[in-house]
């Protein structure tokens, strides 16, 4: 499904034991069908827009597996509506109580990319999921600034939550961070900004925006405030006959305007902090939000009351039911889908130049997590300007590598921004090395992420290569997978004694900063040399004409193979195949030299921003 708000919905999954396998939303019939064959599926959560796809693929497959839709209008006939889950309350979930997984239990079943090939389920576990997430929030890694009681950094959510990139280094690292995500409709984005104070819920204070639940609590009475004025929010407790209070800080220090109720908020969750907490204050009833229910076998004696998420009607019925007296709430509970810290998400399925720039600057976007295309768009596009990129002091670039000149682009438009490249793959969780906050290499993915190791290996003979020299990418830590679904021999070829064979070239320099050159499969092989296309691609985007462009190889009766290049030239802008092959060969050793030039409308790539190759290759070679 697109990234939508009803996406972290896939963590009320995994708690029901469950195993989430991500599928993209633009896949084709026949791509849905290879994957739903791999995988023992039991149900399909998805929007309308994947509706078509998915029926076809069923049909062609003889399933019949139940689809819900997020969406509430004209559902098609068969299908069941997200919602009838979300508003029923009198579900029984005893049956929950019987589901005990443990850290080597499969968490979620992504699929790797299909550049070589068709894509394979990488399996990972619990156990390498938190350990992703654990290696992401290092102090040396986190570039956001700490959450508190009068600051929430804004990132927005344009990265696809399916993928492994955008569920966990985006969503689940960033929600447990306590970030406010800014994500945006794709039906109609003028349709967001009126929803900012358009929901329905119990009855909630809330600070814009604070998301979408217009369409989950149907007739229940919302009372919204722009902003925050302690005058104008005790006038509309009384007006309003409050029933809850939803707070974010600082409103969390109006706890003695709810009687009743004593109220202990806390800005961010700290373990320490909120077991002295529990002392402290005699907590008798919790209301949680994940992974702070996980809480209840850490402080023995205190009944905890866990909620995977939070819904008005049923938050009111459980303070009843338990006669609540003490609540420890995390900023904000008033939005169904906030399962973590504080986190405000407005969703954006796919990337429109106009609006993304509306938004850095509506919401004064503090942190973004980009691919190559996007860091591509702001640094050279004429229509970003540096006002747009004022409030911006983070950018990680991931999925595939981006050069030291087109991170240059960027920050001469906002010299104050930390650039940091990430590295990481599906199989290993997304994650293998990242520039430390403090980095200014911009031509580096950084360092190795704790617990974890890397080593370089001779492509031929797989011994291990000193600094400074060039060899396939091998891999161990805590994040791996385990393999790939029902495919021993694929698993086998990938592992080398407890090494996983990423395909990837790359070195490490005597600072221990680690730099990915390429793909193993992707190198142009001329006269026995091995070229890579990266290094081309970098040296082309650096011409002032050129918006965007792939190289391959091409045969050649001679050399074997030679470089084509693939470009898309800057609006109003033209350049002949010999100017640019003038301005690339000249800066390189005569057998990587680009041979042939063509100019096309784009280039095909994946959502995590990765060239399709193999489609330029079908297209026009």
């Amino acid at each position: 499904m697109p990234t939508l708000p009803e996406h972290p919905c896939l963590l009320g999954t995994l708690e029901a034991g469950c195993i989430a396998s991500l599928m993209n939303p633009a896949y084709t019939a026949h791509e849905l069908q290879h994957q739903l064959a791999k995988i023992d599926c039991q149900a399909i959560i998805a929007s309308k827009l994947s509706y078509a796809s998915i029926k076809e693929a069923l049909n062609a497959l003889k399933k019949d597996i139940p689809v819900i839709l997020v969406d509430n209008d004209n559902l098609p006939e068969g299908t069941i509506k997200f919602a009838e889950f979300a508003e029923d309350f009198n579900l029984c979930t005893d049956c929950l109580k019987s589901v005990k997984r443990g850290p080597d239990d499969v968490a979620i079943l992504p699929f790797s990319s299909g550049t070589t090939g068709f894509p394979k389920g990488v399996v990972l576990n619990h156990r390498s999921v938190v350990a992703m997430n654990q290696q992401i929030a290092d102090p040396e890694i986190v570039v956001i600034e700490e959450t508190s009681e009068t600051h929430q950094a804004v990132l927005p959510a344009i990265l696809p939550f399916f993928h492994i990139f955008g569920f966990n280094a985006l969503m689940v690292n960033q929600m447990y961070l306590g970030v406010k995500l800014v994500t945006m409709p794709y039906f109609k984005p003028e349709l967001f900004l009126q929803t900012l104070v358009k929901y329905q819920a119990s009855v909630l204070f809330l600070v814009p925006p604070m998301g979408k639940m217009n369409q989950m609590y149907l007739g229940v009475k919302l009372v919204t405030m722009p902003y925050f004025k302690p005058k104008l929010f005790l006038q509309t407790l009384v007006k309003y006959q409050a029933s809850v209070l939803l707070l974010v800080p600082p409103m969390g220090k109006m706890n003695q305007m709810y009687l009743g109720v004593k109220l202990v908020t806390m800005p961010y969750f700290k373990p320490e902090l909120f077991l002295q907490t529990l002392v402290k204050y005699q907590a008798s009833v919790l209301f949680l939000v994940p992974p702070m229910g996980k809480m209840n076998q850490m402080y023995l004696g205190v009944k905890l009351v866990t909620m995977p998420y939070f819904k008005p009607e049923l938050f009111l019925q459980t303070l009843v039911k338990y006669q609540a007296s003490v609540l420890l709430l995390v900023p904000p509970m008033g939005k169904m889908n906030q399962m973590y810290l504080g986190v405000k998400l407005v969703t954006m399925p796919y990337f429109k130049p106009e609006l993304f720039l509306q938004t850095l600057v509506k919401y004064q976007a503090s942190v973004l997590l980009l691919v190559p295309p996007m860091v591509v768009f702001l640094g050279k596009h004429p229509a970003v300007q540096a006002d747009h990129l004022r409030s911006v002091y983070g950018v990680i670039s991931g999925a595939a590598p981006v050069s030291e000149a087109d991170a240059a682009a960027v920050l001469r438009k906002n010299p104050n921004i930390n650039f940091r490249q990430g590295y990481g793959l599906t199989e290993t969780n997304g994650g293998i090395a990242i520039g430390f906050n403090t980095d200014a290499n911009h031509a580096s993915v950084g360092h190795v992420f704790p617990s974890s190791q890397v080593k370089i290996a001779d492509i031929q003979t797989q011994e291990a290569l000193p600094a400074g020299k060039e060899g396939e990418i091998l891999y161990r830590g805590p994040n791996l997978m385990q393999g790939y679904y029902k495919d021993e021999e694929a698993t086998r070829e990938v592992f080398q004694d407890g090494w996983y064979k990423t395909g990837d070239i790359g070195k490490y320099d005597d600072k221990k900063y680690l730099y990915v050159t390429d793909r193993m499969k992707e190198l142009i092989k001329v006269k026995g040399f091995q070229v890579a296309p990266a290094e081309l691609e970098a040296i082309i985007r650096t011409n002032p004409k050129i918006a965007d462009c792939a190289v391959l190889g091409i045969p050649d009766p001679v050399t074997g193979e030679v470089p084509k290049a693939f470009i898309v030239t800057q609006p109003n802008q033209t350049i002949s195949p010999e100017e640019l092959k003038e301005y690339v060969n000249s800066k390189l050793v005569s057998f990587k030299h680009v041979k042939e030039v063509q100019s096309i409308d784009a280039i095909p790539k994946n959502p995590a921003g990765k060239i399709l190759r193999k489609d330029l290759k079908a297209k026009y070679c």
